[in-house]
């Protein structure tokens, strides 16, 4: 086992460094971001002293379809994610069905987000259930926000601006 010490200076330089540096990629991010790029820049450090970010790894699922646990905004940082809905619309015939034929089964409907694609915000303007599951598709980083920050910060725009996805 190798052990090394690191001074409290050279640490504290480290961690400003490191501060810095995600503050500048943020601000970046931000500018992509339909309800942020017109916050000033003091609201926008606001929102990223209120923001956590968070790790998922392929495949692990974000939100769960019907949850009313999960009351958060997320921002995607790196990586993708696909929303999946099953809806109660009717769904399209097989090819090995009669002409005319429909089911009347639930129908799966999925979109894929990217980089500064946003998800979450209709937790804040419905008391509903979530309607999707968000899954990570690749190693993924998302910035988030709670709900009581996201009000406060973000305020009415949330309402405004934000898909309800």
């Amino acid at each position: 086992m190798v052990l090394w010490t690191v001074d409290a200076a050279a640490a504290k330089s480290f961690i400003a460094r490191k501060l810095e540096e995600d503050v500048r990629t943020y601000l970046i991010l931000f500018k992509s971001v339909s309800v942020l790029r017109h916050k000033s820049r003091a609201e926008h450090l606001r929102i990223i002293d209120a923001m956590r970010e968070l790790e998922y790894s392929a495949g692990a699922v974000i939100i769960n379809k019907n949850s009313k646990d999960d009351e958060n905004f997320y921002l995607i940082h790196d990586g993708e994610v696909k929303l999946t809905e099953l809806t109660s619309e009717l769904t399209e015939p097989t090819s090995d069905a009669s002409p005319g034929a429909r089911s009347t089964g639930p129908r799966r409907r999925s979109r894929r987000l990217r980089v500064g694609d946003t998800f979450g915000a209709s937790a804040f303007t419905s008391a509903q259930l979530r309607a999707y599951t968000a899954t990570a598709l690749t190693r993924t980083l998302v910035l988030v926000l709670d709900r009581v920050s996201s009000q406060q910060l973000l305020g009415p725009i949330m309402s405004d601006n934000i898909r309800h996805v």
